[in-house]
């Protein structure tokens, strides 16, 4: 099965303070209605009051007030932004070190409730293929949510057997989430992901809100504006700063859990480096043939590609197969015989480096850690903290 796949799509943000004008909410006269609870989330961009769904989403709604309950959110960040797509976060906290969530939950995109600008649904990991090569249903939504900035249609259709669930809306303080999509992204050498927000983006508290609180709290939302305002302002001057070599101490925790992880790599590819090697024997290749990249990837080229090169926007066809470290093959297109073509982005993170790098016409063997690939949780046949070995071939980019 394809157990190696990821999550959502990528884009970039800058920052727009001029003219600035931020969307008006869904109304400042919020009223509490039958089935559903409200949750007030202050971040440091401004408060969001969310109403949340009980009747179309209670799965959603009742582990999502689980988290807030455990007061979980506090301190952790919005890690992902997309200005044209979504803001994400729930999942990591200021130092972008992953919380433990709970189990996955059941996806419950067929309750009515559509992706539409406002709303907030729950983040997933894409479903993997069994060995006929179909999309096997499996439960991933934990922790995180993402907040949709627009009307996002390609989020309601299914595209690996399944959509997104939304469970409530943004009923005051959305332009808190129109001052949050504006803030200047880039790589985040720690998560590897190139949507992270220069500066923390952090929520400080997720609590619930009583109906005859609701005014109050509608209120505080509308008067947070100035806050978001402000904070862009604030962030502006930050980053002037740091382009100067002024780091704050943020960036600078990264740096060294970046070096802390490229550590804790070498050492764990040496320790099995006998295994690996079995396992490169018939490519007359071992470890120490690989080079390596400045995420932690090893790869091999067997054969450069001089067709077409790979690009974010690729659906990409190729041939492959997988094994772990110890030898054992856990997938397999040629076994199939039938390519696999899918969207660069929707691989995990090892796959699409070292893939995005190709040419049509290239073979290229991937070593990739456990901290590109499935961490240390693992997924469904892939073990806890798995290095995967891949040999892809790519025939084709369109």
């Amino acid at each position: 099965m394809n157990a190696w796949l990821k999550p959502l799509t990528r884009a970039t943000a800058g920052l727009a303070l001029a003219g600035l004008t931020a969307a008006a909410t869904f109304g400042a006269d919020v009223e509490p209605k039958e089935g559903m609870l409200y949750v007030e989330m202050k971040t440091n961009m401004g408060t969001m009051l969310i109403e949340l769904d009980e009747v179309h989403a209670p799965k959603s709604v009742e582990n999502f007030m689980t988290y807030v309950e455990d007061e979980f959110y506090d301190g952790t960040v919005i890690h992902r932004v997309m200005p044209q797509f979504v803001i994400q976060g729930g999942g990591f906290d200021t130092e972008m070190t992953p919380k433990e969530s709970r189990d996955p939950i059941e996806n419950e995109w067929q309750n009515g409730l559509k992706n539409d600008r406002g709303t907030i649904a729950m983040a997933r990991m894409t479903n993997p293929r069994n060995a006929d090569g179909e999309y096997e249903p499996t439960p991933s939504a934990t922790s995180q949510f993402y907040i949709n900035l627009k009307d996002n249609d390609v989020l309601n259709a299914p595209r690996d057997g399944e959509a997104y669930a939304v469970f409530g809306r943004v009923v005051a303080g959305l332009e808190t989430a129109e001052y949050i999509k504006q803030i200047p992204t880039g790589v985040n050498p720690k998560i590897r992901q190139p949507d992270c927000p220069r500066v923390p983006v952090v929520i400080e508290t997720v609590r619930e809100v009583e109906p005859e609180q609701l005014s109050e709290a509608a209120d505080r939302a509308e008067a947070s504006v100035e806050r978001g305002k402000a904070r862009l302002a604030e962030i502006a001057e930050e980053l002037k700063r740091a382009a100067a070599g002024e780091w704050d101490a943020w960036r600078e925790n990264i740096a060294k859990s970046v070096a802390t992880e490229q550590a804790e790599i070498t050492e764990k590819l040496e320790s099995e480096e006998d295994q690996i090697n079995k396992v490169l024997e018939p490519y007359g290749k071992t470890l120490a043939d690989a080079k390596v990249s400045p995420t932690g990837l090893r790869y091999i080229d067997l054969k450069q590609g001089d067709g077409d090169p790979v690009s974010l926007q690729s659906a990409v066809q190729l041939h492959y197969t997988g094994w772990l470290a110890n030898g054992n093959k856990f997938d397999s297109s040629r076994d199939r015989g039938q390519p696999i073509q899918l969207r660069i982005t929707q691989f995990i993170k090892g796959w699409s480096e070292g893939v995005g790098a190709m040419q049509v016409g290239g073979q290229r063997l991937l070593i990739i850690p456990y901290q590109l690939a499935y961490g240390k949780a693992g997924r469904q046949s892939i073990p806890p903290e798995a290095t995967l070995i891949f040999d892809a071939e790519l025939l084709g980019v369109q």
